[in-house]
């Protein structure tokens, strides 16, 4: 019985202090003081699909706690879930390979992506990813009641893990290399600017966010890959006696719940901007986080 509390009364630890991350992330993501980058609108997306992620992990984690929660099991709430479900994974899922892939242009092509990424195709890119979210949820629900409901699992796997999974992985050993690339040339230079040091951060910063999200979504894509290969086996005992169903639920949560301490702890104008928001003494004068020096300040 401890066994099988543990990892529900963990994942909603996680969850709540994770919601609470996300929040303010959100506000910091919407001040004018972080400036008006391509990246911000693809981070913005993400961190509300982990908001929305988190609360249904929350709602979901306490019904299968508290009995008490039958109005859980109505088949019109069901299909609400179901959406809710769909919309918030799907987002979490493409909105971070959105930004692997502005990253893979950015670092890697970095002439083309001054005039291709935009903030106004940013903005377009980060609404396409959210309308695909949605029509990838309408088309499931079609699939799941309509279709075929005994592949269903296996259409889940390939649109939801296995895709998303691999395309960040490639993504991933392009982004290794171009960094790599980068910062050779940067040392063969006698000097760097504010902006390369800005940009570096950047690109650790959401680096570390693609990072995250493959490790922790490896356990579930093993989880996926078993249930797919082993059936009968992953069906035999209860849930919570398979040791991947543990891994696979705590770091599904955890990916939702870590973003805030990677932005601080990478993104060196992010951090400037929340302690700046939140009245901290260390926090740098609105000109530093902005790029501005007081020599141009002058001239102004």
């Amino acid at each position: 019985m401890g066994e099988t509390l543990f990892t529900p009364v963990l994942t909603l630890i996680i969850a709540v202090f994770g919601l609470f991350g996300n929040f303010l992330c959100m506000v910091v993501l919407l001040n004018k003081r972080l400036g008006n980058s391509s990246y911000i609108y693809l981070l913005q997306g993400l961190t509300f699909s982990d908001i929305l992620l988190l609360m249904i992990s929350i709602l979901r984690t306490v019904g299968n706690l508290d009995t008490s929660f039958t109005f859980l099991t109505d088949p019109h709430l069901q299909t609400v879930l179901f959406f809710w479900d769909w919309i918030c994974t799907s987002g979490c899922k493409f909105f971070t390979v959105a930004i692997a892939l502005e990253r893979f242009f950015v670092i890697n092509f970095p002439l083309l992506a001054h005039r291709v990424v935009t903030v106004k195709r940013a903005k377009l890119f980060a609404f396409s990813v959210l309308i695909f979210s949605v029509a990838l949820s309408c088309f499931s629900y079609i699939y799941a009641n309509y279709i075929s409901q005994s592949s269903f699992d296996v259409f889940a796997a390939v649109v939801l893990h296995f895709t998303p999974f691999l395309v960040v992985l490639v993504l991933n050993v392009f982004i290794l290399i171009g960094m790599h690339r980068y910062k050779t040339t940067r040392k063969s230079l006698r000097k760097s600017d504010a902006s390369n040091s800005e940009e570096e951060s950047i690109s650790l910063m959401l680096l570390a966010v693609v990072f995250v999200f493959g490790f922790c979504y490896s356990f579930e894509f093993i989880r996926r890959i078993m249930v797919y290969a082993r059936p009968h086996y992953m069906s035999k005992w209860s849930h919570y006696d398979y040791p991947i169903n543990h891994l696979a639920d705590i770091f599904y949560v955890l990916n939702s719940s870590v973003n805030f301490l990677i932005y601080c702890m990478f993104g060196s104008k992010f951090r400037s901007v929340f302690l700046k928001m939140f009245k901290v003494p260390c926090a740098k004068p609105d000109e530093e986080i902005l790029g501005v020096s007081a020599a141009s300040r002058s001239k102004i």
